[in-house]
């Protein structure tokens, strides 16, 4: 009898050491599943980064004229006329064009309307975007289906000379086949899910990696950002600034978004370092954490954005890609 009671005590001294020592790991699977840990993030084999306007048109002329074979572009806007020009020499040369362009974009105008026509007219391959998505944001190029470049630009005069925007370039094997996917799909309006961790596309994943992203920082959040506008974000900067992450945002000037100014006051208030940057006007959407691991894209860091548009954007581990950003965000931080 007393060998039976003895045996339960110590069952139930096990047990209420083994929940003991469970309860001691909760924090760290809980800090697990909000890191970027779910997600595997690997060095691209190859990237490159321009900024802009230093760079203006000529990368993305660069890229347009090693095409051989044929050229694929998705794209907000699309009006600068040297890039138009080009599409239309290149069509001249044989070489299979196909666009995906925006039908109706916010503030855009008659723009896209136009263009569409003028390169329809000579047998360009140009759609409109899929009608599912509220808008199709994305902006990338794949030449030959073996380079790509991921912008933050559209391919408008201003988003080349004026704005404070970036190029990603690419010939990583893993990032080519998924945008040839991605661009494939949304051109025969088929259902699509990106799978690829590197790429961030909504309204696929990027809610889930950007506040993944966010999450997993412990010394710093450098932002780039053209609309801040959805509460889960706002709220994870704000927690991160408590837990004495080191943030900081750039912004453009209130003037060219009043509907950034009610988020800026919250931030602020919050000890969140924010800069309105006049000159050039910022458009770039990038994040930076822990100086380590860096988002650059389309995807702004708002509800539309992340949950019903199409957007593409790129998770980049390099040294060389993470510094030339973050020297430029600083420079323009003073």
């Amino acid at each position: 009898m007393l060998k039976k009671l003895f045996s339960k005590i110590k069952i139930k001294t096990l047990i209420e050491i083994f929940l003991g020592i469970s309860l001691l790991f909760i924090p760290f699977f809980v800090n697990y599943f909000k890191t970027p840990a779910n997600f595997n993030f690997t060095n691209n084999s190859d990237e490159q980064i321009f900024v802009l306007p230093d760079s203006k048109e000529e990368p993305i002329l660069n890229l347009l004229d090693k095409a051989t074979n044929s050229i694929d572009i998705t794209i907000y806007l699309l009006s600068d006329r040297k890039i138009i020009e080009k599409i239309k020499e290149l069509k001249k040369k044989n070489i299979n064009i196909r666009i995906i362009l925006e039908k109706t974009p916010f503030g855009g105008g008659s723009g896209n309307y136009k263009v569409f026509n003028e390169l329809l007219n000579i047998g360009i391959n140009i759609k409109y975007s899929d009608p599912r998505f509220a808008l199709t944001h994305a902006k990338y190029i794949v030449i030959d289906k073996k380079e790509a470049f991921i912008m933050t630009s559209n391919l408008t005069y201003s988003g080349l000379n004026n704005d404070r925007d970036f190029i990603f370039y690419t010939s990583d094997n893993n990032i080519i086949n998924e945008l040839n996917n991605i661009f494939e799909n949304d051109f025969n309006y088929k259902k699509y899910k990106s799978k690829l961790d590197n790429l961030v596309v909504s309204p696929d994943n990027s809610r889930n990696k950007i506040e993944s992203l966010i999450n997993s920082a412990t010394k710093s959040i450098y932002l780039y950002g053209e609309n801040i506008g959805d509460n889960e974000i706002e709220n994870l900067l704000i927690k991160k600034s408590k837990e004495g992450v080191n943030i900081k945002l750039i912004l453009p000037d209130n003037i060219g978004l009043e509907n950034n100014i009610p988020v800026i006051n919250k931030l602020k208030d919050a000890g969140i370092e924010i800069k309105n940057l006049k000159k050039p006007y910022q458009h770039a959407k990038i994040l930076i954490i822990n100086n380590s691991v860096m988002y650059l894209g389309s995807v702004n860091f708002s509800t539309y954005s992340m949950d019903r548009n199409r957007e593409v954007g790129v998770i980049s581990l390099n040294r060389d890609s993470i510094d030339k950003v973050s020297d430029t965000f600083n420079n323009d931080l003073k």
